[in-house]
C-alpha cells in the first residue's frame, strides 16, 4: 500500500504535537512530586506531634496541658454551619493543578441546573435551550389555568 501525503503530514503533526506533550507532562509530574514531597513532610510533623501527645499523656501530664492544634479544633460557631458541613458530604472535592481544591457542582438531574441555577459548563447552547423549552412547558403544564382548559378535561377523560 502506497504512503500517501496525507497519512505523511499525519505522523509528522503526531509527532510534533507529542514532543509539546511530552514537555507538559514532564512539568505536570514535576509538579506533582513537589506536592507528594511537601504532603509527605506535613504528615511527618503530625505523627510526630501525636507522639509528642503521647509521651506526654505517659508521663502523667494532665490532658488539660496538652494543647490541641488550631485544625483539631472545631472552628464552627453556629449549628447552621455545621449543618451545611454535613450535607456537602455529597458533594466531591477536586484539587487542580496548582494545588488548590474546589467542589464540583453536580447538576440536578430534572433540570440540569446545579446549585447556582446555572447550567453546567459542558453542555452545549442547543441543549441548554431545550431544556429550558421543556422546563417552561412542564410550568405551564401545571397550572391551575392549564387544568381548567377543554384540552386538559379532555386528555383525563381518556
Amino acid at each position: 500500500m502506497a504512503k500517501s501525503l496525507r497519512s505523511k503530514w499525519k505522523r509528522k503533526m503526531r509527532a510534533i504535537k507529542r514532543e509539546k506533550m511530552d514537555v507538559k507532562v514532564l512539568d505536570r509530574m514535576n509538579k506533582m512530586l513537589v506536592a507528594s514531597a511537601a504532603e509527605q513532610k506535613l504528615d511527618a510533623q503530625e505523627e510526630k506531634l501525636k507522639q509528642h501527645k503521647l509521651k506526654k499523656l505517659k508521663a502523667g501530664d494532665d490532658e488539660e496541658t496538652i494543647e490541641a492544634p488550631p485544625a483539631e479544633l472545631p472552628t464552627c460557631e453556629s449549628p447552621s454551619e455545621s449543618e451545611e458541613d454535613s450535607m456537602d458530604v455529597d458533594s466531591e472535592s477536586v484539587t487542580t493543578e496548582g494545588g488548590t481544591s474546589r467542589k464540583l457542582r453536580k447538576p440536578n438531574t430534572k433540570t440540569m441546573r446545579n446549585e447556582k441555577n446555572q447550567f453546567p459548563v459542558w453542555m452545549s447552547s442547543k441543549k441548554i435551550k431545550y431544556h429550558k423549552r421543556l422546563t417552561k412547558k412542564s410550568a405551564k403544564r401545571n397550572t391551575k389555568e392549564a387544568k381548567k382548559t377543554k384540552q386538559w378535561k379532555r386528555a383525563c377523560s381518556l
